[in-house]
């Protein structure tokens, strides 16, 4: 396969401004990329600007144009939240911060009281960023890599099928977000450890 597609590559330059104008924007495809998740960031971002879920706000994660994280209001944004980093990368946890300890997050995740928070996030890949839960490639556009859709070709339908790569990104955030069920469970989940994070140590003689 890899030799049809070099002498199938090949072909397509065949005067020398075709092969300089491929030279020249090798070194830029993550730069395009980039350009096409920004783009449709911004749009998802306006979406929720302008239909917020109650309770909840976002920013921009670590100031990024692209990655963004969601959270309770009331407890801010150094408590489990859910967002997107790492290019979309779909992650439950912790984003900043250590107001929460990451490993008792875990076990509370693990608890039936806590479920269908957990079965609320869809589908749990391995993780790949020490979050308790991530998601990633999990889009759909006709295409046969639906559901496990590559970075390169994600960044490739966000800046041209834009419409229904928002519409599925702020669908898994509203999973949580807008269901006042599964927000209430979250709600349970950070006062159960921030309550247990404010508790200081005993000191036994």
């Amino acid at each position: 396969m890899k030799e049809y597609l070099t002498k199938k590559a090949a072909d397509w330059f065949d005067n020398l401004e075709a092969w300089n104008s491929f030279l020249e924007l090798t070194p830029l495809i993550y730069d395009i990329e980039e350009h096409w998740f920004n783009e449709a960031t911004e749009v998802l971002r306006k979406y929720f600007s302008d239909n917020p879920c109650p309770g909840w706000s976002f920013l921009a994660w670590d100031g990024l144009k692209r990655d963004t994280w969601w959270f309770l209001e009331e407890f801010g944004r150094d408590s489990v939240g859910i967002g997107y980093g790492w290019r979309y990368h779909l992650c439950f946890g912790v984003a900043s911060g250590n107001r929460v300890d990451r490993t008792a997050l875990v076990d509370a995740l693990g608890q039936e009281t806590f479920r269908p928070l957990v079965d609320a996030f869809g589908r749990k890949d391995p993780p790949e960023y020490s979050f308790p839960l991530e998601q990633y490639g999990d889009f759909f556009f006709e295409t046969e890599n639906d559901g496990n859709v590559t970075g390169h070709e994600l960044a490739w339908c966000a800046g041209h099928r834009t419409d229904s790569f928002v519409k599925q990104a702020a669908a898994k955030i509203e999973t949580i977000a807008r269901n006042p069920v599964i927000t209430e469970l979250l709600r349970k989940l950070n006062q159960q450890l921030l309550t247990a994070a404010a508790i200081p140590p005993t000191h036994e003689c």
